[in-house]
């Protein structure tokens, strides 16, 4: 029985860094239906001795340390390089539009908004569906052409983790494009306040 969301915790108990199971089934999924898991799993095992644990419960529990997905996503952007990876992280947002743990969030919030602004203000949703003692997503400001987000409170698990941004700066490039404009998306790590920025761009005028 799947436990990792509904274990009993001690008052001021302060959470793991997590990331929900479903996304990590679903992005292996992905990587075996494509037959990159073999390559990534002989990596990830490389830099991470628990690997085989880490799975089994991924399979089992609803929540599993995100120190793990990070591994797993530095040992994937090593096996196909930063600009596949990008490009990974659109065809997971793609993928979320069909089906897949966020299917539900992101399908439900493109239909209600199709301004770049407001597909990209999903963010703090789906960061509390996926994550849990990974801090919180705010809005910073806002103007003609871009937004910017700040996730405060960041684990030192998500900080530096180049791979794992890009994936992420993928996703939300893709998702801001459903408006019909280009977009660029980039994520900065700062460790000295320990939060990472979202920085999302696009042409005022549609161009696509």
């Amino acid at each position: 029985m799947a436990t990792g969301s509904r274990e009993s915790r001690p008052p001021g108990h302060v959470r793991e860094p997590s990331i929900a199971s479903g996304l990590v089934r679903s992005l292996r999924g992905s990587l075996i239906e494509h037959g990159a898991w073999p390559a990534v799993y002989e990596r990830f095992q490389a830099s991470y001795p628990d690997v085989d644990a880490w799975l089994e419960s991924a399979s089992q529990q609803d929540w599993v340390s995100m120190e793990g997905h990070m591994a797993m996503v530095e040992a994937l952007g090593a096996v196909i390089g930063v600009e596949k990876l990008a490009e990974l992280g659109s065809a997971r947002l793609r993928a979320s539009l069909q089906g897949g743990f966020l299917a539900p969030i992101i399908r439900s919030w493109a239909r209600s908004f199709s301004e770049p602004g407001d597909l990209v203000r999903v963010l703090p949703h789906a960061w509390q569906a996926i994550a849990r003692g990974c801090g919180r997503a705010e809005e910073a400001g806002s103007g003609d052409g871009w937004i910017r987000y700040v996730i405060h409170e960041v684990p030192d698990s998500l900080i530096g983790r180049l791979a794992w941004h890009v994936l992420v700066e993928g996703f939300y490039r893709e998702l801001v494009q459903m408006s019909g404009r280009d977009a660029e998306v980039s994520i900065t790590a700062r460790s000295e306040d320990h939060s990472l920025v979202l920085d999302a761009r696009w042409d005022p005028v549609g161009t696509r």
